[in-house]
């Protein structure tokens, strides 16, 4: 690169705008080089790394603490594995142990109509592709590739949900990460629970979100309709019965 830049400068106008363009071209290819080199350096050196709150999480995050070492600042007891830690943090947040619901037998006479390929199509594009996935791993662009090259088979597994009246367990099931909100490390209240959904999940329920907005907006039009009516209906029926002055 430097040998092109010094032939530009010891060179006529026309040829200065060869080598200045030629210049620029392998600067671009080295930067994009260059670039690459550090985004697999950086992956191979995380997919070596054996502990998850390793170098890399230390790099990362701000105020970084094991879950482990979370508790022995709580003056908590430190025993079990980090499934029982966190479920003390969330049972600390959340006394309340919520009913689980029992799924109610359903009418199924009537049919709810099918979820269309342009319906699925349009909510694939507007999904947040940058999103953390679930505990499987499946992000919205392995959700795009798929419905992009064999459509049927999301749109048949959607379809078998809302035939069946059923939102898969799999689906609810979560990867809860603590995020530090609070300055007090010490008060169980400064860490934020985020839970990650599997990303199959978020699809159904945005589908069957629009669904139950459509109906409720069906019900709405159908209630305001029948009231403005009301007034019309008895000015007519009191001038039919009331005698002409």
């Amino acid at each position: 690169m430097q040998v092109v830049q010094k032939k530009a400068n010891n060179t006529t106008i026309t040829e200065q705008r060869r080598y200045q363009l030629l210049f620029s071209q392998k600067q671009a290819v080295y930067k994009k080089l260059s670039l690459r080199a550090k985004q697999t350096s950086l992956k191979n050196f995380c997919t070596q790394m054996k502990d998850p709150y390793g170098i890399p999480y230390k790099a990362i995050v701000i105020d970084n603490l094991r879950p482990s070492d979370l508790f022995k600042i709580m003056d908590q007891l430190e025993e079990g594995d980090s499934q029982s830690f966190a479920n003390r943090i969330l049972q600390e947040l959340y006394p309340q142990i919520p009913i689980r619901f029992q799924r109610q037998p359903q009418n199924l006479t009537a049919r709810e109509e099918a979820f269309t390929k342009y319906k699925i199509a349009r909510i694939m594009k507007k999904v947040p592709i940058k999103n953390t996935p679930g505990y499987n791993g499946i992000d919205f662009i392995v959700l795009q590739t798929i419905f992009r090259t064999y459509p049927e088979i999301l749109i048949t597994f959607y379809n078998k949900c809302l035939s069946l009246q059923c939102f898969p367990n799999p689906l609810k099931t979560g990867v809860i990460v603590f995020f530090k909100k609070g300055k007090n490390k010490s008060d169980i209240k400064s860490y934020c629970p985020v839970t990650l959904l599997p990303t199959l999940g978020k699809i159904l329920e945005k589908l069957l979100l629009e669904r139950l907005n459509h109906h409720l907006k069906k019900i709405t039009f159908n209630i305001l309709t029948s009231t403005a009516s009301e007034p019309i209906h008895l000015l007519k029926k009191q001038s039919l019965t009331s005698p002409i002055r």
